[in-house]
């Protein structure tokens, strides 16, 4: 639920850009799929580094308290799938924002 809230607030900081997408005549399928795109790049970027960190602190365990471990294609994967969707998912919900902003608000209207 954090992540939707935090693309809200993305989305109500950006209500003048999403105004003028609207003037110059970008469609409301084209504005939401920016903020989809972006909440996929968020989404991705920090799973990547989750898991680079994870891998590394987990390798730098083993090897300091002499474990040994693998790694399987689900301990990769599982937080691959969620740390990828469960941005996606909220982009979509939050992206739904865009269709209440009005262009008078380039005017200093509500």
């Amino acid at each position: 639920m954090n992540i939707v809230n935090i693309f809200v607030i993305t989305i109500q900081e950006k209500y003048r850009d999403i105004a003028i997408y609207k003037v110059v005549g970008a469609s409301r399928r084209q504005i939401k799929t920016i903020y989809v795109i972006q909440s996929i790049a968020i989404g991705l970027l920090g799973t990547v580094f989750g898991l680079i960190c994870g891998i590394g602190l987990s390798k730098a365990a083993e090897h300091a308290l002499g474990w040994a471990g693998h790694l399987s294609f689900l301990s990769i994967s599982l937080p691959l799938l969620i740390g990828i969707g469960s941005p996606v998912i909220a982009g979509l919900a939050a992206s739904a924002k865009t269709d209440n902003v009005s262009i008078n608000i380039l005017s200093g209207g509500q």
